[in-house]
């Protein structure tokens, strides 16, 4: 259920404080209580803390950060924290080089998509806001899509862009794949599989994925031992775990 609560042991708010108190870990001028109000626990390592609620994990914590601000940042869909009063969360917005926009408009999974039918005027817009607001590209293709999917034109020029319709082809018929076509499809499904591993371990599949940068390289075990993003080393502030 999406209403369910990760953690019910740390319901209250007293159960909050006190994981805080046990650690006995020093935030930049933030308190144990502005976390438990924000509805973090403790949990480690370092200053690793999580929703008791919506599961969602932050670290990294720096001066002027606010646990309410950064939880409705990185976890807006979190029950809880739209459950208490609103406040305003500013959206930083970086400066993006329309050549690096460029670069990216001309990649082939792009190209791809503007073949399909969708909008390079949509797309370029989305990719844009995406770089301005998080700094980095889309960790894939299907997140990039289900912007696509979900976007809401502010211009009245602009449509919404409408999926392309793709003609189903017929799956070949198991008996007449030869030996060769037999191989080659096995060693794709090894390679499929291979591509799902961990990029630290190698042993468990990825499904953690890396706030604010979006990167899905790593396991939830290999994730909580660095601070930095195994790709592209950007400071690691929160995690989501996802299920594939």
């Amino acid at each position: 259920m999406a209403n369910a609560i990760a953690h019910p042991e740390f319901s209250t708010f007293e159960s909050r404080v006190e994981s805080f108190q046990k650690s006995k870990v020093c935030y930049p001028r933030i308190t144990y209580e502005d976390f438990a109000i924000a509805g973090f626990y403790y949990h480690g390592p370092g200053d690793r803390v999580r929703c008791f609620h919506c599961d969602g994990g932050l670290r990294n914590f720096q001066l002027g950060d606010s646990p309410y601000i950064e939880h409705v940042r990185y976890f807006p869909s979190c029950v809880f924290i739209n459950s208490i009063p609103k406040v305003e969360v500013p959206v930083i917005k970086e400066y993006v080089d329309p050549r690096e926009l460029k670069a990216r408009m001309e990649l082939p999974q792009i190209q791809m998509l503007i073949d399909l039918g969708y909008s390079p005027v949509v797309i370029r817009s989305l990719l844009e806001e995406r770089l301005a607001t998080v700094g980095d590209d889309y960790p894939d293709l299907q997140s990039l899509m289900e912007d696509l999917l979900s976007y809401k034109p502010i211009e009245e020029n602009i449509t919404k862009p409408t999926p392309p319709v793709i003609k189903k082809t017929s799956h070949p018929n198991p008996t007449s794949i030869n030996s060769d076509e037999l191989i080659k499809l096995l060693n794709e499904n090894k390679v499929l599989k291979e591509e799902q591993l961990c990029k630290v371990c190698y042993q468990d599949n990825m499904d953690t994925v890396f706030l604010p940068c979006g990167h899905l390289s790593c396991c939830a075990k290999c994730a909580a031992t660095g601070d930095v993003c195994v790709i592209c080393k950007a400071l690691i502030r929160g995690t989501v775990k996802i299920f594939l």
